[in-house]
């Protein structure tokens, strides 16, 4: 029976981003999940959706149902330092806006673990933000939000990608971008401090048993 390990966590965390994203099928701007993940951003209509990027949404979405609340959470429903803020979604997940922020290390086999949020862009106007669902053979899953770009049209929304990790000059790269910024999830769950919310997730008996005892165990 596993105990409330990172491990754990990881499991929770790629349950909640592969709901979020609709499992293989993907979800559509319109698909009732999509809508709560980014809180009816995307949308109504085509007008919105070409001036809305959705990347960041899921990022945020995870931290707040994995149960983090802080200042620099880019959302409404996590009742807490208050509304969510156009523009913030990338800004406020590097530098000095996130504690757990990082550059990725110089090493030729580095991969991101899963459940760890991935900053990826080359110029700058291309930046996207993901989250690692683990290795997929020599390639990298990974959760996407924003996955049809600042588009009018309804789909895609949501889908989960699987993408060589290269390096080039110490650089790593998802496809052709590189991994500028790295949240770690083992870092990340250090600020938990309201319990879980795990709804939608496809985790085994034991893996929210051992969430519950470790939030009781907290004396939370």
């Amino acid at each position: 029976m596993p105990e409330l390990t990172l491990d754990v966590w990881r499991a929770a965390a790629v349950a909640l981003c592969e709901y979020a994203c609709g499992y293989t099928a993907g979800r559509s701007k319109d698909d009732p999940v999509y809508v709560s993940v980014t809180e009816g951003r995307d949308g109504p209509g085509p007008e919105q959706r070409a001036r809305y990027s959705s990347c960041g949404d899921l990022a945020h979405w995870m931290y707040m149902r994995l149960g983090i609340r802080a200042p620099w959470l880019n959302r409404n429903d996590d009742d807490s330092f208050g509304p969510w803020k156009p523009g913030r979604n990338i800004t406020r997940l590097w530098g000095t806006a996130c504690p757990f922020d990082r550059e990725p290390p110089n090493a030729p086999n580095w991969v991101p673990e899963a459940g760890d949020v991935m900053l990826i862009w080359n110029t700058g106007l291309d930046a996207h933000v993901m989250v690692s669902l683990g290795r997929d053979g020599a390639a990298l899953r990974t959760a996407n939000y924003g996955a049809g770009g600042m588009s009018p049209l309804p789909f895609p929304g949501a889908k989960i990608a699987s993408k060589p990790i290269t390096h080039h000059q110490g650089k790593p790269f998802y496809g052709t971008r590189q991994i500028q910024r790295y949240l770690p999830l083992g870092l990340a769950v250090q600020h938990i401090t309201a319990r879980p919310n795990l709804e939608g997730a496809k985790l085994t008996g034991e893996h929210f048993d051992a969430i519950e005892r470790g939030w009781n165990a907290a004396g939370r």
